[in-house]
């Protein structure tokens, strides 16, 4: 059985761990204790805490393969901050006047990123939207998770009702409700990035604000599973590492 299907076997995504193993073991030997420690040891004078976690447990996934006795040293302490995240009010006064400039079809692109952001959902699953599956009316839309296999029902606000409707009646569905491609996600949030310096954009990105512009509101943890359609509480729990501003100003913003 090879490290990878090790991993598999366990039901351990291995992406990452395959990649830094490959990327370790091109500059050491993995099974030498003193050229591991010298390593480790450079590692933590260059590396994030994040990034440094990252490489130990991938060894020590490792040496639990090859049942390997091989001292490691411990994990290191990582602060836990608020994730990047764009507010929601970011949206109309920084990012649209941008797409405004930036993009031959602006009002297209300003419905797919206060979609993505409202409904928090993930940009596989856009993909797959049919117009079919909204009712502006009663303001919400279908959607199917590939991820998890299920289907929800997300609420829409007024602001992106009024976005869809006049986008809808602009330009008809082709292949899917926002007529775009696998790929179109990435690219504008690839155009958009040097002009927006406030967080790193990537299509996650509004997944992640989505759910901190919730917290920061006052709304139950347990509900923002419900409404990001995590299985577990602790998988909400990794987007919303709050600084104590962060916590007081939810706080304050509830009561």
């Amino acid at each position: 059985m090879t490290f990878e299907e090790y991993l598999k076997v366990n039901g351990i995504r291995n992406d990452d761990y395959i990649y830094y193993f490959k990327k370790i073991s091109s500059l050491i030997n993995v099974e030498d204790q003193e050229q591991v420690n010298n390593y480790f040891l450079n590692l933590s004078k260059t590396a994030s805490p994040s990034l440094f976690n990252m490489q130990l447990n991938t060894l020590r996934k490792y040496y639990e393969y090859k049942n390997l006795n091989i001292k490691l040293p411990k994990s290191r302490k990582v602060k836990e901050t608020l994730p990047e995240y764009i507010p929601y009010e970011d949206l109309e006064n920084e990012i649209f006047p941008m797409v405004d400039v930036l993009f031959k079809n602006p009002l297209k692109i300003k419905c797919i990123i206060l979609f993505l952001f409202v409904t928090g959902i993930r940009k596989q699953a856009l993909f797959f939207l049919k117009r079919k599956d909204f009712d502006l009316d009663k303001k919400f839309v279908k959607i199917f998770e590939s991820k998890t296999q299920e289907e929800f029902i997300k609420p829409l606000t007024d602001d992106l009702i009024k976005y869809l409707r006049l986008y809808f009646s602009l330009e008809a569905e082709k292949d899917n409700a926002f007529n775009i491609q696998k790929t179109t996600i990435d690219k504008i949030c690839r155009k958009l990035k040097p002009y927006y310096k406030k967080a790193n954009l990537h299509p996650h990105i509004f997944r992640v604000s989505l759910a901190v512009h919730l917290l920061k509101k006052g709304v139950d943890l347990r509900k923002i599973q419900k409404i990001l359609g995590h299985k577990s509480i602790q998988t909400t729990a990794k987007y919303l590492k709050l600084k104590e501003e962060d916590i007081i100003e939810g706080y304050n913003n509830y009561f």
